[in-house]
Order: structure tokens, then sequence, then C-alpha cells
């Protein structure tokens, strides 16, 4: 939960808009972009967990059960690899970077440096 005075900057907390307990309400966080998008990832990761479990069931109806578990067994030894394969891959990039960045803009970018 982030501090009251970033609340009080972005949506201008008053006794209007809290409780009796001095507590924000739910409309205050939704006008804030950082939980907002949060909240889109949160049912994007939702939504897609509820469709994959919709498509099993379907394909568990429509195919027979040995052709299901050996897709089944396929995406999940797939799944792994990829999790081994970028192992750690994703920390660089975060910590990586803006580094590459600055050193790519002062060479001159896809220029090169100019003589």
């Amino acid at each position: 939960m982030r501090p009251k005075h970033y609340l009080n900057e972005k949506a201008e907390i008053n006794s209007k808009t809290t409780s009796d307990t001095g507590s924000v309400k739910v409309g205050q966080y939704i006008k804030d972009p950082l939980f907002r998008n949060s909240l889109f990832i949160i049912l994007a990761s939702a939504l897609g967990g509820a469709f994959g479990f919709i498509f099993w069931v379907l394909a568990a109806k429509i195919y027979p059960k040995e052709d299901v578990g050996i897709a089944t067994a396929l995406i999940s030894s797939l799944s792994l690899v990829i999790l081994l394969s970028r192992f750690g891959l994703n920390q660089s990039l975060v910590r990586f970077f803006p580094e590459v960045v600055v050193v790519f803009v002062k060479s001159g970018g896809w220029r090169g440096k100019e003589s």
C-alpha cells in the first residue's frame, strides 16, 4: 500500500473521500495508473487460466485420453525447458539494459561515431 502523502498528491484525499476510519475508498486507487495496470495484469492472468482450463476440458471431451496426456506432457516439458533457458535473463535485462542504452546513445546510435 502506498503512503498517504503519495495519495494526497495524486488524488487529493480529504474528508469527503475517506470513510470514518480514515481508510481510502477503492475509487481513489482505480484512478492511479499503477493500481489500474496491476488490476489489468491480474485480470489477464485469471482469464488466461480460465480459458486454458476450458480448453483442456474441451480437449479431454473431444480427443482420446492418450492424445490429451501426450499433449499435456509435451507442453509441460517445453514450459520447463523455456523456464530453464531464460534463467536469470529477465532480471539481467532489468539490471543491465539501462547501461547498454546509455553506451549505445553516447556512441552515436546506429550511425556510429561521426568523424
